[in-house]
């Protein structure tokens, strides 16, 4: 019963430890991580307020993770139908949060490498 559940595993853990190992992409852009206080333009009226602007996540990664829980939520509603005893909810969450960061980071990414500056994808009208 646990052989199968356990090569799942196997097969799970390192394809997703590849998405925080993988050499860096050109979509990647090395960016400092800070945070920078500036004033609002109308500081003046919410009496001098500051408001702090970080550099953040990548793009990819914010979309990645927001693929990840749509895809956890969706895999675990999914398998519910599926009657094998050793059957985990937890296992099929893992699977859908993996594929959803690959899908939507990876897709957001691409796009980022194709259409970020003065390419010929760009030039070609193919990045709206």
């Amino acid at each position: 019963m646990m052989r199968p559940m356990l090569r799942s595993f196997q097969l799970v853990v390192p394809a997703f430890l590849l998405l925080f190992m993988g050499a860096p992409a050109l979509a990647q852009r090395a960016a400092p991580l800070g945070v920078q206080s500036h004033r609002v333009p109308s500081a003046a009226a919410h009496g001098g307020v500051m408001m702090a602007d970080s550099g953040g996540m990548p793009r990819w990664v914010k979309w990645g993770l927001v693929g990840a829980a749509g895809g956890a939520a969706l895999f675990a509603a999914a398998g519910q139908s599926n009657t094998d005893p050793g059957h985990s909810v937890a296992g099929d969450a893992l699977y859908g949060a993996a594929t959803g960061f690959v899908l939507v980071g990876g897709a957001v990414a691409l796009w980022d490498w194709l259409c970020h500056g003065d390419t010929s994808s760009r030039r070609a009208g193919m990045c709206g």
